[in-house]
Formats: structure tokens, C-alpha cells, sequence
């Protein structure tokens, strides 16, 4: 196919693991079939090089994490050659005005949720940082999301545009999430006893404490229980609380590893304790592979509820407790929604999201 029209992506980054990259990276991957894709960005995936024509590097320290929005922000917006037709960024950080302006990631709600305890476990400046990081991307999404500088906004999950609506009195679109199958195989476990799985970075919003406390409470039924945690973070803390909670050995730290490395399976069940989320991916990959999951009622679990592939809890660590205790207990409800979740294979795929992702974009229609 003659690829005759460039097309201009600005992002933040497209290396990591976490929804937002995840999702970024499919999305130039189904626009290299169209069109020349020059990526804005702050980093380029390796595995993207043969799907970007040209690839501009805004160079900007990572650290301090406000000074980068600052930045961003600041380049961006003076710059005239980094304008660009698809804007997708987290934290809202283009003063640019933008005909469409998508959001994977809510600081506003983030914060009313969260406060100030997930700054609990970091030092003074690692503290002021972040809190002026999460101040500075609330002030700048009320701005950039309003009408004057967005057109059109966008949202991954019907539970997140009906909150934006409210807050931005417009019109929120819904495009939904979606993963690539064949980046994620169907896995069944050699393994005989089920396992418990904890993915992803950012351990205190995504509620490892709670995971930890969960597993004191579970291992009294279930003494042999594993954790496998897959994910970057600063383990002293939450190794010091399971030794205190003795159950150390019930929990295995794989580090930061591919996904597809991942010990998704049949057999193993997923473990949300975050507070907050908006449509998370890791629940597609986890349910594609055949892993049940147990979350807490956040944005975007209820329609996984709705697939049958996902159960909520009681958001406390007793209630994650008692219904991954019943799951174990329940292999027939264990493959029911291993099953379920297969079938989003075929329901959730990326190629059948990539029209409706394209169809809010005015420069691809």
C-alpha cells in the first residue's frame, strides 16, 4: 500500500510496560499501515523502528517529575515543528490547540482517591515532588481538556467519560481498549496448585501493601500460597512488611521482565488492590492468556465485570482476601472465567478496536 500522507504523533514516551505505552505503541504500529508516521516523543521503543519513518527525541530529564510537565509543556507548545495531528499524552502537557485529546490516565480523581498515601513510603523530596507533579497536571487538564483548547475528548471506559462529563460539562467519547492476541499466548500451567500474580509498576497506587496484608489473611486457609510480583519498584518496604506479616516465602519478586515472560495462566489468578484506574490493560493480557482476576471496584472494572472474566471485592485487604480465598476454593469458577477471558480474544482484539480508535481522529477520516 503507498503510504502518501505523514502522519505527526506526539507523546511522552513509548518504552515501559505500563497501559498508556502499551497502547501508544499499538496505535503507530496500525498508522504504519497507512501512513508515514513521524514520532514526537520523549523515547522510541526499539521494536518500533521499522513502524516510524522518523523519529524527533524531545530531550528531557525524567526527574523531577513536575519539571518534566514543565518542560514539556513549555517545548511543545514554542516549537513549531514538533506540531503534530494526534496528541496523546498523560498529564496533559501541549498547550497546543488539539482537535481530539484522549485520556488514559485521570490525576484529578487520582488524587481524591489516593491523598496523600501513596507518598506514605517516599523520602521528603520524593514526597514534595510528586505532590507538586499531581498539582501541576490537575491545573494543567483543567485547562487543556476544556473546549477552548480541545475539540473533542475521549476516554477508555463508559465509567471515566460519564466522570468527565461531569467535571468538563461535554461530550466525552468512548474508544474502548484493545490487545494484539498474538502477543499473548494462551497459557496452561504445568503448575498444580493455583498462584497468585501482582503485575506493574507504581507499587503503592496499585496497592501491593494490600496484596501483602491480603496474603497473611489468605495463607491461613491456603499455608503454601505463592505471589509472584512482576514489576519495577523499591522492594524494602514491602519485603520488610511481609517478613513483619511472615510471609516472605509465601512471595516470589520476578523484577521488571517482558511481558510475555509473565506466568499468566489458567492456574493463576490476578490481583488488583489499586484505587485507582481507568480501563487497565494488564487486565486484557491477563484475561487473553486465561488468568481470572480479582480487583477493586475501580473505573473500568465493571464492564470487565460484565465479560465475565474479571470479580470484584470489597476494597480493603480482607475483602481481596475472602474472594481469592473462594476462587481457590472454586475450580469450576476458576475456569469459567479463565474461559471467559479467552474469549476476549476475539471481542477485545486490537484490529477490532483500530477503526473505532481511528474514527475519532479527524485527520484519519
Amino acid at each position: 500500500m503507498k503510504k502518501s500522507k505523514v502522519i505527526n504523533l506526539y507523546c511522552v514516551d513509548t518504552v515501559g510496560g505500563g497501559g498508556t505505552e502499551v497502547w501508544v505503541r499499538s496505535l503507530i504500529k496500525s498508522l504504519s499501515d497507512y501512513y508515514e508516521v513521524r514520532l514526537i516523543s520523549g523515547s522510541l521503543d526499539p521494536h518500533l523502528n521499522q513502524f516510524v519513518s522518523h523519529f524527533v527525541r524531545i530531550r528531557i530529564p525524567a526527574r523531577p517529575a513536575f519539571l518534566r510537565v514543565l518542560l514539556y509543556s513549555i517545548i511543545s507548545t514554542c516549537i513549531p515543528r514538533l506540531n503534530a495531528e494526534i496528541v496523546h499524552v498523560v498529564g496533559a502537557i501541549t498547550f497546543r490547540k488539539s482537535s481530539l485529546n484522549t485520556i488514559h490516565f485521570y490525576h484529578k480523581e487520582n488524587f481524591r482517591l489516593r491523598k496523600f498515601t501513596i507518598y506514605r513510603n517516599k523520602s521528603r523530596i520524593k514526597v514534595l515532588n510528586r505532590i507538586t507533579y499531581s498539582y501541576l497536571c490537575i491545573i494543567m487538564e483543567r485547562v487543556i481538556y476544556s473546549k477552548f483548547f480541545s475539540k473533542r475528548l475521549a476516554s477508555v471506559s463508559p465509567e471515566m467519560c460519564a466522570l468527565l462529563e461531569r467535571d468538563f460539562s461535554r461530550t466525552i467519547s468512548l474508544t474502548h481498549n484493545g490487545i494484539d492476541p498474538l502477543e499473548i499466548g494462551i497459557n496452561i500451567s504445568q503448575k498444580t496448585q493455583p498462584y497468585l500474580l501482582f503485575v506493574g509498576g507504581d507499587w503503592e497506587r496499585k496497592g501491593l501493601m494490600d496484596v501483602i496484608e491480603g496474603i497473611e489473611k489468605i495463607k491461613q486457609s491456603y499455608p503454601t500460597i505463592k505471589l509472584y510480583v512482576a514489576g519495577s519498584g523499591s522492594r524494602k518496604v514491602y519485603v520488610a512488611m511481609a517478613q513483619r506479616l511472615k510471609v516472605d516465602e509465601n512471595i516470589i519478586w520476578m523484577g521488571r521482565v517482558p511481558r510475555n515472560q509473565i506466568p499468566y495462566s489458567s492456574k493463576s489468578i490476578l490481583v488488583s488492590a489499586s484505587y485507582f484506574e481507568v480501563s487497565p490493560l494488564i487486565f486484557l493480557e491477563a484475561a487473553m492468556a486465561g488468568a481470572p482476576i480479582v480487583s477493586y471496584p475501580v473505573f473500568g472494572t465493571l464492564e470487565a465485570a460484565n465479560d465475565g472474566y474479571l470479580r470484584t471485592c470489597e476494597p480493603s485487604p480482607n475483602g481481596l482476601a475472602l474472594v481469592v480465598a473462594r476462587l481457590l476454593s472454586d475450580e469450576h469458577e476458576m475456569l469459567k472465567l479463565s474461559n471467559a477471558g479467552i474469549l476476549l480474544r476475539e471481542t477485545k482484539s486490537w484490529q477490532l478496536m483500530v477503526k473505532e480508535t481511528f474514527d475519532l481522529y479527524p485527520i484519519l477520516t
